[in-house]
């Protein structure tokens, strides 16, 4: 069994929230899922 960055179409996210983002997790929310539905195309 691989793990890791060996793993096959393994994936790794770091993230570093800042200003409203930091302090507002619903708009972290509305701001991942538009990313998502955008890397979906």
């Amino acid at each position: 069994q691989m793990r890791g960055v060996r793993e096959s179409h393994s994936r790794t996210w770091t993230s570093n929230w800042r200003g409203n983002y930091e302090n507002d997790p619903q708009l972290r929310a509305e701001f991942l899922e538009t990313a998502r539905s955008r890397s979906d195309h």
